[in-house]
């Protein structure tokens, strides 16, 4: 019987998770959520478990194993990270904002769960086409980040350095820079995690699109794609349909050769 597979939804997109049930690939499936009532709402219609998790908070993260056993979840196969915050305007607060939920969260949240991983996992970290070079407003910013050859060099960068560099520098790009963060670490586990590449697990970012939900609707309009659709770039790294340490949307590579 498969491990349980673990959901860490910060904005409201429940087509993957049903589409994740939906597969009965996972026996047991888990919803993780910062916002404690829609959560639990959303796990009672789905007949999933619940835990509270705010990735902003080092405290919820790091007690979050012990939290994990009292459900009797000793082992994951599967941890979807689509946490997220997007805000336009340019102050160290906003970010602050960025950085604290949208990489270093995601990054705490995978080293407090490693040991807890069955053996051949999967860990799909939800990002975005906006975190590619091509969309960026400094696309020397892509490059620095992208320069950087390991996960604390990359975090050291993103803390010490970045903002100074990027500031007034196109709309909404503070979310873009924070995913531009989040890819260079995807392919950073894919390629050097010694603990990651002993379990024999796959790493996988994938992109969404622009779909119709409460985040997607603030970036600039409804899109006429539904969170359905989105769902099924999820669903194709989840299920092994596209490369370990691919960028993906609608199954199909997206960014640079080198540079994603």
């Amino acid at each position: 019987m498969p491990s349980p597979q673990w959901y860490d939804p910060h904005y409201d997109e429940e087509s993957s998770r049903r589409r994740l049930i939906a597969s009965q690939k996972y026996s047991r499936v888990l919803i993780a959520c910062r916002r404690e009532a829609p959560g639990r709402d959303a796990a009672k219609e789905l007949g999933c478990d619940f835990v509270h998790l705010d990735v902003s908070d080092g405290r919820s993260v790091s007690s979050l194993p012990e939290r994990l056993k009292t459900l009797g979840v000793s082992k994951l196969s599967l941890l979807v990270n689509n946490a997220g915050v997007m805000f336009d305007g340019w102050s160290r607060e906003n970010w602050e904002n960025h950085w604290t939920t949208n990489v270093v969260g995601q990054v705490e949240l995978v080293n407090n769960l490693k040991s807890h991983l069955d053996t051949r996992a999967s860990i799909v970290n939800v990002s975005s086409g906006w975190g590619c070079k091509s969309e960026l407003s400094n696309p020397a910013i892509a490059d620095k980040v992208w320069a950087c050859g390991s996960i604390d060099e990359l975090l050291d960068f993103g803390a010490t350095k970045v903002f100074a560099q990027c500031e007034h520098s196109g709309y909404m790009e503070y979310y873009k820079i924070s995913k531009c963060f989040m890819n260079r670490w995807t392919k950073l586990l894919h390629e050097k995690d010694a603990e990651l590449n002993a379990l024999g697990a796959s790493v996988f970012a994938v992109c969404p699109g622009w779909c119709h939900t409460s985040m997607g609707d603030r970036a600039g309009g409804i899109s006429s794609r539904s969170a359905d659709a989105g769902a099924e770039s999820v669903m194709a790294a989840t299920l092994g349909q596209v490369p370990a340490g691919s960028f993906t949307r609608d199954g199909k590579q997206i960014g640079g050769k080198d540079i994603w």
